[in-house]
């Protein structure tokens, strides 16, 4: 008789265990889904911001112009009219470039003279 209630209190101690350890197991497995979702939903969120993102700004190309100088006409004047602030850091970059382009020594142009200048268009 004692052989069998020491029997049957082991045998609860074992269900006791699987049922505890079954349930460890089914909160680890919703713990990990619910981290591959959250995951999976924050990689999906990021991609969307960055299609976003990338299609708000719609990609430029440099092409080239002839311009003849007017009267009055400085290239200080000139860059401003024909400066794309996203492509270069100054107007002096912008300058010195069109001095480069024309072989341009000095910053000295006159009226009626023609000049290459470079401009950005999407």
């Amino acid at each position: 008789m004692e052989h069998t209630i020491l029997f049957q209190r082991e045998l609860r101690r074992m269900r006791n265990k699987k049922r505890r350890v079954a349930r460890l197991k089914r909160k680890i497995m919703i713990s990990t889904m619910i981290l591959i979702l959250v995951a999976a939903f924050s990689v999906t969120l990021g991609s969307i911001f960055v299609q976003a993102k990338a299609t708000d700004q719609l990609p430029s190309h440099k092409y080239f112009t002839s311009i003849e100088v007017g009267a009055g006409d400085t290239l200080w004047s000139i860059a401003n009219d024909n400066i794309s602030l996203t492509h270069y850091a100054s107007i002096g970059d912008y300058i010195d470039e069109v001095l480069q382009i024309n072989n341009l020594s000095g910053d000295e142009i006159n009226a009626g003279q023609h000049l290459i200048i470079p401009y950005y268009s999407s």
